[in-house]
């Protein structure tokens, strides 16, 4: 705080904007890669403009890069490359911005701010294409496994329940995905007060 009243803007601002226009240039090298992919190419097209329009990248990171691993080493280069080059030319902002294309003429000197997030954008675009995302393994289906849990027919189990109340079966539960049980078997349970055990 005391940094930005002496120096006229926050320079950490700035540098995250890297890390941003990176995550941008990998969602956006997705898009070049996944030609045959549609399903994986609609979602990299829709992160691109979230990111590239709002400055929003959550999408990309638990959609893309969380997903596919590869991507993060690629947006710890491109984006500390980005930053660095952001830091040497002392860029700043005077407000709290969130950095998409809109508010690149916040930053001072816009020069700097342009430079380093277009060769983190670029950097983040050519590595995802040519080093890919997909896991070496991803074309093998994968194969079910035995049921192993060990509860057996007329043997009771005591079971930790978070309230007490009457016991219901699913399919009386008004709530079509629990009655038709598509999040799998179970039961419900009517509560009796409003306490709710944990542990």
């Amino acid at each position: 705080m005391i940094d930005n009243f002496a120096h006229g803007g926050d320079i950490l601002i700035a540098i995250t904007a890297a890390s941003v226009f990176a995550q941008i240039g990998i969602a956006f090298g997705v898009v070049l890669r996944s030609r045959r992919n549609k399903d994986l190419r609609s979602l990299s097209i829709g992160t691109t403009l979230s990111g590239l329009l709002a400055g929003v990248t959550e999408p990309i990171l638990y959609g893309l890069i969380l997903w596919y691993k590869r991507l993060i080493p690629i947006v710890l280069v491109s984006g500390a490359i980005g930053g660095a080059i952001i830091a040497i030319f002392d860029v700043r902002v005077t407000t709290f911005v969130l950095n998409n294309l809109f508010t690149i003429p916040i930053f001072k000197p816009m020069y700097g701010y342009i430079l380093g997030i277009a060769i983190a954008l670029i950097i983040g675009t050519i590595l995802t294409f040519v080093f890919g995302f997909e896991a070496k393994n991803s074309e093998k289906p994968l194969e079910a496994k035995e049921n192993t849990n060990n509860l057996q027919e007329g043997v009771s189990t005591m079971i930790f329940a978070p309230l007490s109340g009457e016991i219901v079966k699913l399919e009386n539960v008004p709530d079509p995905v629990f009655s038709t049980e598509a999040m799998g078997k179970g039961i419900a349970i009517e509560p009796e007060n409003d306490t709710v055990l944990f542990m």
